[in-house]
């Protein structure tokens, strides 16, 4: 059977799981197991970075790092450890937990982020195994009807999601069909909220849906901004909902409750989770985050199919977000907006759709007349909060976000016919 990566078309989908009691506890095990794994590699990988700088004079430091850099695969870590043998852990935990450290090293080399750290215990827990395939084409993980699936370890489990979706999985689930759709990993989670997942990453040569009838002749430059979500090159302005400033003040209420239950069981000398009054708190309040990011992500979801929907090619602004966040003035509104799962969720869908997605340099489209091309510099330059500007060149009037993005459509075309 093709690997997950040689099949064209890849998606997922997420369903919400209601595990027993004992599940439940295979649950928390698996997930316990994989951050030990996650956490072992950690500790490692930094004893090995603190030796090398002595190693070259002290010979006991070159005998330790020989040793730990022999511990660091599947069967020495399982040796070191054998609870990871037990009955109840799956087999691809180890296997899972690497692989999540060697993509956390990448990324960090690639997209400039921190080093992998440990991975504490919290009341979140997650784990990750893998669908395997038998000679018959029976797979590990599979769905035995439109309410019930068959989980590694976990076995036969009830679940509630999309009943489309789950039908075009069965109908497709067969080796032997020329649609045949592959599960690939697994993810199975807990939230903060006590809810359980599970998260299934599914591959095919024969596309999931039809694809949409392609607009034309509607190319569209968007500009990212904090008076509104975005401005568009059509002059098309989408307001910014800020979900999580409407929840601020009631977010704040409960984490002052959470604070004090917090303060009141240590003085009774409680463990937490045995503080029924802290964890109702701190359940709502994980509720009111949940919330939010719902409705944010929701939205981005259906402002995003719509950009993508009505339009054959897409420039959007290449924005330094990590570096933008610095600023503590505007961090929290950058955040709120969700600008980076935005152009993300545009660059996903533009692709499936066949659609060109350009991200283009963010520099002197705000400065830049769209009908001259004049730089402003200097005293001309447009300062925070200017919404309108006559351009001392031309003598055009600008509205200052849709002359942004007509920038952004002009170069991101210009870019296109480069290549």
């Amino acid at each position: 059977m093709k690997a997950m990566k040689d099949y064209k078309y890849h998606a997922g989908i997420v369903l919400r799981i209601y595990p027993s009691d004992c599940q439940k506890h295979l649950i928390a095990v698996n997930s316990g197991c994989q951050r030990y794994v996650y956490n072992h590699l950690v500790a490692v990988n930094n004893e090995i970075y603190r030796l090398s700088k002595t190693a070259e004079f002290v010979p006991c430091d070159r005998q330790r790092i020989d040793y730990l850099k022999s511990v660091r695969h599947h069967s020495d870590i399982a040796n070191q450890a054998p609870f990871l043998y037990g009955s109840e852990v799956d087999k691809y935990v180890i296997d899972n937990a690497i692989i999540n450290y060697q993509t956390a090293w990448k990324n960090q080399k690639e997209r400039h982020l921190g080093a992998p750290v440990f991975h504490k215990k919290g009341y979140a827990q997650s784990y990750q195994t893998n669908c395997h395939y038998s000679k018959n084409g029976t797979g590990s993980v599979r769905f035995l009807d439109e309410s019930h699936l068959i989980l590694p370890i976990l076995k036969r489990i009830r679940f509630a999601g999309s009943k489309k979706r789950i039908w075009q999985i069965l109908d497709r689930s067969h080796e032997t069909t020329d649609n045949f759709i592959r599960i690939g990993t697994v993810t199975i989670s807990r939230d903060s909220c006590g809810e359980y997942y599970v998260s299934l990453a599914l591959a095919s040569d024969t596309p999931f849906r039809e694809c949409r009838k392609k607009a034309t002749n509607s190319p569209i430059g968007i500009d990212m901004n904090l008076s509104n979500f975005c401005t568009m090159s059509d002059g098309t302005v989408v307001p910014n909902p800020k979900y999580r400033k409407s929840v601020q003040s009631k977010i704040a209420k409960v984490q002052r409750k959470a604070s004090r239950r917090m303060g009141r069981a240590k003085a009774d000398g409680k463990a937490l989770k045995d503080a029924k009054n802290y964890q109702k708190a701190r359940r709502q309040l994980a509720l009111l985050h949940r919330h939010y990011t719902r409705q944010r992500d929701d939205f981005i979801g259906c402002t995003s199919n719509d950009a993508v929907k009505n339009h054959d090619f897409i420039a959007v602004e290449h924005l330094n977000i990590k570096g933008l966040l610095k600023n503590h003035n505007l961090a929290m509104a950058i955040s709120d907006a969700g600008w980076y799962k935005f152009q993300t969720a545009v660059s996903q869908k533009a692709v499936s759709e066949g659609i060109p997605f350009i991200r283009v340099p963010a520099r002197n489209t705000t400065q830049k007349c769209s009908h001259c091309g004049h730089v402003c510099h200097g005293d001309e330059k447009i300062v925070l909060g200017q919404d309108k500007w006559v351009c001392p060149e031309c003598g055009t009037h600008n509205l200052r976000d849709v002359n942004a993005a007509i920038n952004i459509l002009k170069l991101g075309l210009q870019i296109l016919s480069e290549t």
